[in-house]
């Protein structure tokens, strides 16, 4: 492979004292194996190529579909019609670039070019939103770039476009806004926004971001709660323990088991619930159906319950922010969940549950969306005392029928669906 007179023309713009052009031809010729994976590789990549063919015809349509929204004011859904992106072929889906690819400036601003292509096609959205995630994948490098001003959409307006977008969408559920703003100012990571409902004004003294967690971090005092079978299921217990576990303020096997089981297990509490509560027996190995019985059925519903009850009655200390109810499978990622919940500025003083939304009953018995508990179910300090108070004053009806779980009440019922 030789030096062509765009690698050339990159390196002149790129050379620093630490490597002059005549260096960064050698590196851009250099063997490298799956460089788009690497930041710094895929960087030499941005500028390279932009004023070969087809890259200035784009620059220049770039600017006239920028120039476009901003001067007449377009709606999202019309700028494909007006400004002939119809003609445009785009991929229904993440853009595939290879490793020769060139000019990853050119790519980021196609990328826009197809989110807006597809947005002005009905039933489309998907694909616009797909592509707007393949241009912030590239977003980073070419903020970076020395050549990034002499093309069209700064990163710092497709990153608030972005992220309002996505807000909308996919955190809010609510449709693609009508129009695509400008900037604010220059790129940042804070900015400025509208709290959502479950959330505290910033000056709020108990915003969970005030909040020490595991080991002296900043974040949410998290308690997680694993509903597990001893000593079935040690093997998943032991993983837990040397993954997750230490980024937990506190972790409790629960179980319930007409034996005695351990007090704790590699340091973590073991809890058997039927020592507290009036629960059914997990399954044991014995428990095989035979051709005159029925399969035992599960315990995850009164388990659940009665895991957050102990949480609300009997936790050590102080109550934790966030209680969360973890299946023995699951993998759980605290400093994830601490994350959001300080983005956000999440009120463990206010009532709320976050969780993955099982869509499968929303147009069967009992017709509404539940959070489902594989993935966990974490509740905020208030929600997780009024559970409790609730329990306690009876409000729960109980029932030895495993259809009862969709019956639209509170119920605490065998079954392994959760709380609906």
């Amino acid at each position: 492979m030789t030096a062509d007179s765009s690698l050339w023309h990159w390196a002149n713009l790129t050379a620093d004292s630490q490597c002059d052009a005549e260096c960064k031809v050698n590196a851009g010729l250099k063997e490298r194996g799956t460089w788009w994976e690497g930041v710094d590789q895929a960087a030499d990549q941005v500028c390279w190529g932009c004023e070969q063919e087809p890259w200035p015809n784009e620059r220049s349509y770039g600017h006239q579909i920028w120039n476009a929204i901003h001067q007449a004011n377009l709606p999202i859904r019309q700028v494909a019609a007006k400004t002939n992106l119809w003609s445009v072929p785009c991929p229904r889906g993440i853009e595939r670039r290879g490793r020769g690819t060139r000019c990853l400036i050119g790519h980021y601003v196609y990328g826009i070019m197809c989110f807006f292509k597809w947005m002005g096609e009905p039933g489309q959205e998907n694909f616009a939103l797909t592509n707007l995630e393949s241009v912030m994948d590239l977003a980073p490098i070419v903020q970076k770039s020395p050549c990034k001003d002499n093309w069209a959409f700064p990163v710092a307006e497709v990153s608030e476009n972005y992220e309002r977008i996505l807000t909308l969408v996919w955190h809010l559920h609510v449709p693609v806004p009508d129009h695509w703003l400008p900037a604010s100012g220059p790129l940042r990571c804070k900015r400025d926004r509208a709290r959502e409902p479950q959330e505290r004004p910033l000056e709020s003294a108990d915003g969970l971001k005030r909040v020490n967690g595991v080991n002296g971090v900043n974040g949410a005092n998290i308690q997680c709660l694993v509903l597990t079978i001893f000593p079935q299921e040690v093997e998943r217990m032991r993983m837990i323990s040397e993954t997750y576990a230490k980024h937990c303020d506190s972790l409790t096997f629960f179980i319930s088991s007409p034996f005695a089981p351990p007090s704790h297990f590699r340091g973590y509490r073991i809890i058997n619930l039927r020592d507290v509560f009036d629960i059914s027996l997990d399954s044991q190995p014995t428990d095989q159906p035979t051709a005159s019985s029925k399969p035992t059925e599960p315990n995850t519903i009164e388990k659940m319950f009665a895991a957050f009850r102990f949480a609300g009655l009997f936790m050590e200390g102080a109550m934790p922010d966030v209680v969360c109810r973890l299946d023995s499978d699951t993998l759980f990622l605290p400093p994830n969940l601490r994350r959001i919940l300080a983005c956000r500025n999440f009120s463990a003083s206010e009532l709320w549950a976050i969780g993955r939304e099982n869509y499968g009953h929303k147009h069967e018995q009992p017709g509404r969306v539940f959070l489902n508990g594989g993935t966990g179910i974490c509740l905020s300090r208030e929600a997780v005392q009024l559970l409790s108070k609730e329990m306690e004053l009876g409000r729960f009806v109980r029932t030895t029928s495993s259809g009862a779980w969709n019956s639209g009440e509170c119920v605490v019922a065998p079954g392994h669906w959760d709380d609906v």
